[in-house]
């Protein structure tokens, strides 16, 4: 090689030399809001210590260390999901995942050159450890009254005292609400021409699968009497019974054997003004029918639904008055039902040990949407716990052993009706060879 040869090469490196020392000098980082990410509660249910939010994204930032790049570009690749947006602050979309432990990898360019070393991260997706709640008892609410009765234009305050951190739809009849429409306290202005009484109520919005997957009821009332500074009170109308239990519809029977057949309502009117002669009175309901006429009949609710109901008299003198019943369902119906199948299939041959086994549970009947409960001794359950199928990582040993998977499958029908819930599912490993 030639003096000149050298002198160019020489001339090269020198100018070579700071592009380099540049792209070695920067340093890529990468940052994840979250590094374990819970999925959302399955039927609305909300998490027990409100733990696992409804957002399955991750907002992801990188930055680099050192002299910028004049013309940089970055990229992103993902196991799964999608990334939103471009440059240095991007989002990681994760919707519909399932368990399981995913990775996000940064690379950023100046031009066509890599700047640094490219960069990873990994984030872990489980299931919320909250939402595995059985809607043993229902949420017990109700309505409470500041004042034991009101009157035309009186302003009365009305709360719910409940067992949770629940919100409401207040409903007034004879009154208006002038604050606290959707908590738990409402403040109501009684109409100035409502009579007799003020029908308050409440409907939970945010009851979750206790009280829209399980059956419980979700609404409470109250009935606040009023006085009248006019004296209708003359006219007195009495009922045998205000409550109402109707039995249980064809097929099935209740389970304490409280609910009969339901009888028609005794009502007794009278005028108690003994100068008002004799009254002729008319009856009008909102539901069911009146048999016989005079101040003697019977209020018939036999082929309402539950609810409540209102009769009122009136007399020829124009007086009238208002009673109310309120008719219930039957609490614990027994209907026609049929115990689901369960059983767990896995591994139909021997597997080694350390190999991944999967258990599969097959649920014949039984409610629409279950909920699958897992354990397992000889290994680890790596993914699928709350899902029909698991798959489990075997222990690494030099002995021969058994893998077993146990599935409690939970519903509330299936306690009401003493169903079998439990099944499991075994398979030999094979020890590793030495």
């Amino acid at each position: 090689m030639n003096i000149k040869t050298i002198l160019v090469l020489s001339i090269f490196c020198l100018l070579s030399v700071p592009h380099i020392a540049a792209q070695v000098a920067s340093r890529v980082e990468l940052a994840v809001d979250k590094t374990v990410l819970s999925l959302p509660c399955r039927h609305r249910l909300p998490a027990k210590y409100r733990s696992c939010p409804d957002g399955m994204t991750l907002n992801v930032r990188t930055s680099i260390k050192g002299k910028p790049p004049k013309n940089v570009r970055y990229e992103y690749s993902v196991s799964y999901g999608r990334i939103l947006g471009k440059g240095s602050d991007v989002v990681w979309d994760m919707t519909n995942q399932q368990p399981g432990t995913y990775e996000i990898t940064a690379r950023v360019y100046d031009g066509s050159s890599e700047v640094g070393s490219p960069v990873t991260k990994t984030i872990k997706v489980e299931e919320c450890i909250d939402c595995n709640a059985e809607c043993l008892s229902c949420p017990k609410f109700s309505i409470r009254s500041s004042k034991a009765s009101g009157g035309p234009g009186d302003t009365v305050d009305f709360r719910v005292e409940d067992t949770g951190d629940l919100r409401y739809r207040w409903t007034i009849v004879g009154g208006r609400i002038i604050k606290g429409q959707g908590t738990e306290n409402v403040t109501v202005k009684i109409n100035n021409k409502a009579k007799d009484s003020v029908l308050v109520s409440a409907d939970v919005l945010n009851g979750g699968f206790c009280l829209e997957v399980g059956g419980c009821p979700s609404r409470s009332e109250f009935q606040l009497p009023l006085t009248n500074p006019k004296g209708s009170d003359s006219l007195e109308v009495t009922l045998d019974s205000t409550h109402i239990t109707l039995p249980c519809p064809p097929g099935c029977q209740s389970k304490s054997g409280d609910c009969p057949i339901v009888r028609p309502i005794k009502v007794h009117a009278t005028v108690s003004d003994p100068n008002s002669g004799s009254a002729q009175f008319t009856y009008k309901v909102s539901g069911g029918t009146i048999l016989g006429s005079g101040d003697d009949v019977q209020w018939d609710l036999s082929n309402v639904h539950e609810g409540i109901y209102q009769l009122t008299v009136k007399t020829k003198s124009g007086m009238r008055k208002s009673v109310q019943v309120k008719v219930n369902a039957c609490p614990d119906c027994l209907c026609d039902y049929f115990c689901p199948s369960i059983s767990v299939s896995g591994p139909s041959t021997v597997i080694e040990a350390g190999s991944i086994a999967v258990f599969t549970a097959n649920v014949q009947g039984g409610p629409e949407s279950p909920i699958y409960k897992w354990k397992v001794s000889g290994g680890k359950i790596v993914s699928g716990q709350g899902t029909p199928s698991i798959e489990v990582k075997t222990k690494h040993e030099n002995i021969a052993r058994e893998v077993t998977a146990s599935l409690e499958i939970k519903g509330r029908e299936l306690l009401l009706h003493d169903c079998t819930r439990v099944a499991s599912g075994s398979a030999i490993v094979q020890p590793i060879k030495p």
